[in-house]
């Protein structure tokens, strides 16, 4: 938002205000709702109220992903990857399952795709995410080879 003649919001304090606005709704809402309980003398509603109002209250204020600029990097990050790398690692994803045309452009395309999708969804936690990704993979498809037909 911007006034005549005023700098534009950064992105964290409009992200603050809403959040500030959608906690001050859910306070004041939830906690009427437990004093109408507790009035009432119905502790096991009262209770609950107050266990739905931490859930709640964790849900509304639970960060809705990577912020832009976090975003930014980790795709810039993804982007930059040495292209031997990325090819490498079209071939562990293909160890562990995946159908890839052996031509680079489509090792290189399914990689990144894949990569950018964890940059997209974790931010700059993506390389965690990836690894991790790969690992199960990698264990399932040698878990499903231990137990196959002798």
């Amino acid at each position: 938002m911007t006034t005549e003649g005023s700098e534009p919001e950064h992105y964290a304090v409009l992200e603050l205000r809403r959040l500030r606005a959608a906690l001050n709704e859910t306070v004041s809402e939830l906690i009427g709702r437990w004093s109408a309980s507790e009035r009432a003398g119905d502790w096991p509603a009262a209770a609950e109220e107050l266990q739905l109002a931490m859930f709640t209250l964790a849900d509304r204020t639970a960060p809705a992903g990577p912020t832009p600029e976090e975003l930014a990097v980790a795709e810039l990050e993804v982007l930059s990857l040495n292209w031997m790398t990325v090819v490498k690692l079209s071939h562990a994803y293909r160890a562990a399952g995946h159908d890839i045309d052996p031509k680079m452009e489509a090792e290189c395309g399914f990689v990144l795709q894949r990569l950018l999708g964890f940059a997209r969804k974790h931010g700059i936690h993506w390389r965690e995410h990836a690894v991790a990704e790969l690992k199960d993979m990698m264990a399932a498809k040698a878990a499903s080879a231990d137990s196959g037909p002798l």
